[in-house]
């Protein structure tokens, strides 16, 4: 993989104000959500091996849109920000033959926000074939446009740099972590887990808090407890968090889960508890019952997985950039539409 994946990036077009060579780190620091997740992804990929000068030898072709600096720009306008990719995907098609060879399915584009597609033939050919690389958890509370047999989530660099302040002497042997049950997001905006939480407060070992400001405190029982909780979409970020943190994630969600970053390679079932939402009722005794083999095991595996969650340093090996492009790699080697005699 290392030596064969070739990525071609399109160079610098009449829209230079968008592409990520351009842009600088001013109008990514403005993004909350982000915090330069995307440019650093490009960056790194600028400065690595796999880029290519010659189209010719290229397996992938990168679109280098910033779509933040478009959110930003266009006022988080979807329909403008759909425009503009519409005329781009034309400029292409008109410009170089790759797009036309295989309808943008060898193509990939870097976007941790959502924008819905139009009517137009260049947007669908966009969002259904392109390779998408997201940034997990998924923007818009978890509703942003993800195909999971061709689409990809990169974990959120924002986290690494959170939990490093929080996390930084926390990973704990297991007779150091007292408490069972860890749940840091706000309970009164989730009426199930408030109707438990009462019950869970009497429980030894279940900690709910709504304190999600106070950093001493999460430090103090990411860093003590042996499940973490994590509810919905919206809640994904606490599995970066927990996982950083050396605590196993419990993820509760009616949805998919298929925005957890690096699934084709990384077996979550090994070091997380990934239940429906409608088991929370039964949380306490599905938890009760995992045996001490099991957690040592589980947790093991939490500490391996954290090491694939961070993206730096770089020269250390599978780290959240090597572990992206393997599953590009593979992606790159998946059925693809196939246009004949364009030119």
């Amino acid at each position: 993989m290392l030596t064969n994946l070739k990525v071609y990036i399109y160079p610098l077009s009449k829209d230079t104000e968008y592409d990520f060579r351009y842009q600088s780190r001013d109008i990514h620091a403005k993004i909350r959500d982000i915090r330069g997740t995307d440019e650093l992804f490009f960056e790194t990929l600028a400065a690595s091996k796999f880029v290519t000068a010659d189209p010719e030898e290229a397996g992938l072709f990168f679109i280098p849109v910033s779509f933040g600096a478009l959110w930003a720009d266009f006022s988080h306008d979807s329909k403008r920000i759909a425009q503009f990719m519409r005329g781009y995907v034309q400029q292409l098609r008109e410009v170089y033959p790759y797009w036309n060879r295989t309808l943008g399915t060898d193509h990939v584009f870097l976007s941790c926000y959502n924008f819905k597609a139009d009517a137009s033939r260049n947007v669908l050919e966009l969002k259904k074939n392109a390779i998408q690389i997201a940034c997990s958890p998924l923007a818009a509370g978890g509703t942003q446009d993800f195909y999971p047999h061709k689409d990809i989530t990169l974990p959120l660099f924002e986290g690494e740099t959170n939990e490093n302040s929080l996390c930084t002497s926390s990973r704990q042997k297991k007779t150091d972590r007292k408490h069972t049950l860890y749940y840091a997001g706000p309970v009164e905006e989730n009426s199930t887990l408030a109707s438990f939480s009462e019950s869970w407060k009497s429980a030894s070992g279940f900690f709910v808090s709504s304190l999600i400001s106070e950093p001493s405190y999460h430090q103090r029982m990411y860093s003590t407890s042996q499940f973490c909780l994590s509810l919905g979409p919206s809640d994904r970020m606490l599995v970066l968090d927990s996982l950083r943190c050396g605590c196993i994630p419990v993820v509760l969600s009616a949805n998919s889960f298929s925005d957890l970053p690096f699934q084709d390679i990384l077996n979550w079932l090994k070091f997380s508890v990934i239940l429906n939402s409608k088991d929370i009722r039964k949380l306490k005794r599905i938890l009760s019952a995992i045996s001490e083999t099991q957690l040592k095991s589980m947790q093991a595996f939490v500490l391996e997985a954290a090491k694939h969650m961070k993206w730096k340093p770089l020269s250390n090996p599978y780290n959240s950039f090597d572990l992206a492009m393997y599953e590009l790699w593979i992606r790159s080697h998946t059925t693809r539409y196939i246009r004949r005699n364009v030119k």
